[in-house]
């Protein structure tokens, strides 16, 4: 099994040592200690066998009750290992695809093949309309952890409901109020790579912080600059633990360390170029892109770690790449972007840049149907998850892909990436030479061993050239 590398959440030290072999992560000048919650009960550790434990921040060598504790996935070795074969920043013993540098996990289509995805396949609906377990008022945003744990929220409830990867109703948390671990309206929720919970509390104009069992642990407000406001909408984490909020009433998105610190903000009420009208929706991609989905101006722009604009793509309408209120938004391993579109009744999938590839949908309440849907998400596997929110469920979809072989040079997006480094791949880099385009970074980063350096340059245009007509 595998674990994605990402950047450790602040953790409490407990009373334990712990052998720290390998991390997926490269941690400079960090100290890292481990928030474990009621250990115990396992007995003492002379006794239980240790294994490599796979989690957000790392591999490390736990019992399989710690593992299990902390929401990793046991690697089926005893010890983490040092190696990292295909220099993607993942040990060996987390990586389903040691030999792959473009694959941590196995996907559709295996190690070895790119998986192009072209549709998706109902898999499982859960929830229906009530105030019991398992039921929804209008359920908003949505997270999913790398276990496969479900977080929903559950806005006219004023509550967070927690199904695992089957669908299966396991806990609640939450009530009407203004008291901590209370919500008015919980709209947007998201888990940072230490299990802990980030909800959008709306009309509380705040910022709760849960930990993966629901116990309240702090909260934080934006600057109240503007309108006097801070209503978030949407929430994200990226892999450094920033947190990110989308505040529609005063048109930007606020910045905050792990620890809910202000960092910095940008945009401002307009139809230009990083400018704002009502943003909703909002995620990162491992390379810490922003993404955010605009209700009114029907769009979704996209920003660099700093939040400098790089493009925008959509227009009101009903057709394909066109939006009526688009409002969440998740991005895969592979760049592609989906995106509910509220009023359409749908699902729109679009390749990295921007390009629309196919939706899913249409209104109703059969499988695969919505009725205003909202948040979306996706789990380590690649599976979609949505809120349909006045059909009050949850749906999740498989993804359904065409198999290439592997061949990284093929870097075009599609339909000119077929699997043969052609005329159209030369192309693609030199159009993206200088900037982080991450499909076409594929050159090894010469001295570390690690594919990519974060910027397509000389041996990125170098190495399409010398592929040429290969990868058949």
């Amino acid at each position: 099994m595998s674990c994605r590398d990402a950047a450790p959440s602040h953790f409490i030290q407990v009373g334990f040592t712990m052998h720290i072999r390998s991390m997926a992560w490269r941690l400079t000048g960090v100290f890292v200690s481990l928030l474990l919650v009621s250990v115990a009960s396992a007995g003492p550790r002379g006794d239980v066998p240790i294994q490599a434990c796979c989690l957000p921040l790392g591999c490390m060598e736990l019992t399989s009750t710690e593992c299990a504790v902390l929401g990793g996935v046991l690697a089926g070795t005893t010890f983490c290992v040092d190696a990292d074969s295909d220099g993607d920043g993942v040990t060996d013993a987390c990586d389903e695809c040691p030999s792959d540098p473009a694959k941590v996990f196995a996907g559709a289509c295996g190690c070895g093949e790119t998986d192009i995805i072209n549709a998706l396949s109902f898999a499982l609906t859960f929830g229906s309309s009530g105030t019991g377990a398992g039921e929804f008022d209008r359920p908003r945003g949505i997270a999913v952890d790398p276990t496969g744990r479900t977080y929903v929220c559950d806005a006219d409830n004023d509550r967070i409901n927690v199904f695992d990867s089957a669908g299966t109703f396991q806990f609640a948390f939450g009530s009407f109020g203004t008291g901590t671990g209370q919500f008015n309206d919980p709209r947007g929720i998201a888990v940072d790579s230490g299990g802990r919970i980030f909800v959008a509390d709306q009309l509380n104009q705040r910022v709760q912080v849960f930990d993966r069992t629901g116990n309240y642990l702090f909260m934080f407000t934006g600057t109240l600059s503007g309108s006097g406001f801070f209503l978030p909408i949407g929430i994200a984490v990226d892999a450094a633990g920033r947190v990110y909020t989308a505040d529609p009433i005063n048109d930007r998105i606020e910045v905050f360390d792990s620890t809910g610190g202000f960092l910095f903000m940008f945009g401002s009420l307009g139809t230009g170029d990083g400018e704002f009208d009502n943003p909703s929706g909002i995620t990162t991609d491992d390379n810490g892109r922003i993404y955010v989905t605009e209700i009114s101006n029907d769009r979704v722009q996209v920003f660099d770690s700093t939040g400098s604009f790089l493009f925008s793509f959509g227009s009101f309408g009903t057709g394909d790449g066109e939006f009526f209120d688009p409002i969440g938004i998740v991005v895969d391993g592979a760049g592609r972007m989906y995106v509910t579109d509220l009023q359409n009744d749908r699902v729109q999938v679009f390749d990295p840049v921007g390009a629309y590839l196919f939706s899913l949908g249409g209104f109703g309440i059969n499988p695969g149907q919505f009725d205003d849907p909202r948040g979306i998400a996706r789990d380590e596997s690649g599976r979609i998850y949505v809120s349909d929110s006045l059909n009050n469920r949850v749906q999740v979809f498989d993804p359904v892909a065409t198999c290439l072989v592997a061949c990284p040079w093929d870097c075009a997006p599609p339909p000119d990436g077929n699997g043969v480094v052609n005329i159209d791949d030369l192309l693609a880099v030199l159009n993206a030479f200088g900037t982080t385009d991450v499909a076409c970074d594929n050159a090894p980063d010469n001295g570390d061993g690690t594919f990519g350096n974060g910027v397509v340059n000389i041996d990125d245009l170098l190495g399409t050239i010398n592929n040429f007509g290969a990868c058949p």
